[in-house]
C-alpha cells in the first residue's frame, strides 16, 4: 500500500518473481522428494537412491540460492546508508537539495538553514520505505529457507537410515559367506578322509598295515 518509486517498485517486482520461482522449486522438491523418502524407508533399491541422490543434488542448490538471497537481504536491512542508497529518486533529491543549500549558505542566506529538519525526516521516511519491503521479502524468503532446510534434515536422516540397513545387510551377507566357507571345509575334510580310507581298505575289507 505504499507509494513507491519507480526503482522501487522494479525491486518489489525483481523480488516478487524471485520468491515466486523459489516457492515454486520448493513445493516441487517437497512434493517428489518425501515420497521418495518414504519408499526408500520401506526398501532400498538401487533406482530408488538414484532418484534421491538426484533429487539431493537440486535440494542443494536450490537451498544455496535461497541462502544467497537471504543473507544478501539481510546484509542490507544492516546498514541504514545502503537502503537509502537504495532509494534513487530520494538520493538525487537529496543531492539536489545539498547543492541548494549549499549555495544558500554561500550567499549568507537563511534559507538553507530552514530544512535541516525535514531532510532528516523525509531521510527517515525513505529508509523506512525500504526496510519495509526489504523485510518482507527477507521475510518471505526465511519462511523457503526452512522448508528447504527441513527437507535437507529429512534427507540426511534417511541416508542414515539407509546406511544401517545396507551394512546390516552387508554383515548378512558376510555371515553366510563364512557359513558357506566352514561348509566347504567340512566338505572337504569329509572327502579328504573317504579317499584316505578308500585307498587304504584292501580287498577283504582290512586296512593296509
Amino acid at each position: 500500500n505504499m507509494d513507491l518509486p519507480f526503482e522501487l517498485k522494479a525491486l518489489e517486482i525483481c523480488l516478487d518473481e524471485l520468491a515466486l520461482d523459489f516457492d515454486q522449486r520448493a513445493t516441487e522438491l517437497e512434493a517428489t522428494i518425501k515420497p521418495a523418502i518414504e519408499r526408500l524407508a520401506k526398501v532400498v533399491r538401487v533406482q530408488a537412491l538414484d532418484q534421491m541422490r538426484r533429487l539431493k543434488t537440486r535440494l542443494v542448490a536450490l537451498s544455496t540460492q535461497v541462502t544467497m538471497v537471504c543473507t544478501a537481504l539481510e546484509e542490507l536491512l544492516e546498514d541504514e546508508d545502503d537502503m537509502f542508497n537504495m532509494h534513487l529518486s530520494a538520493k538525487e533529491q537529496r543531492e539536489a537539495d545539498l547543492r541548494r543549500i549549499s549555495v544558500a549558505i554561500s550567499e549568507d542566506s537563511e534559507e538553507g538553514y530552514s530544512s535541516d529538519g525535514s531532510h532528516s525526516s523525509d531521510h527517515s521516511i525513505q529508509v523506512s520505505q525500504v526496510e519495509m519491503l526489504l523485510e518482507a521479502y527477507f521475510m518471505h524468503f526465511d519462511s523457503i529457507n526452512n522448508r528447504l532446510q527441513d527437507l535437507t534434515e529429512n534427507v540426511t536422516d534417511t541416508e542414515g537410515l539407509v546406511n544401517i540397513k545396507l551394512d546390516a545387510h552387508q554383515n548378512r551377507l558376510l555371515s553366510t559367506d563364512l557359513m558357506a566357507a566352514g561348509i566347504n571345509s567340512i566338505n572337504y575334510f569329509v572327502t579328504g578322509i573317504t579317499g584316505f580310507f578308500a585307498m587304504n581298505i584292501l580287498p577283504g575289507g582290512s586296512l593296509l598295515a
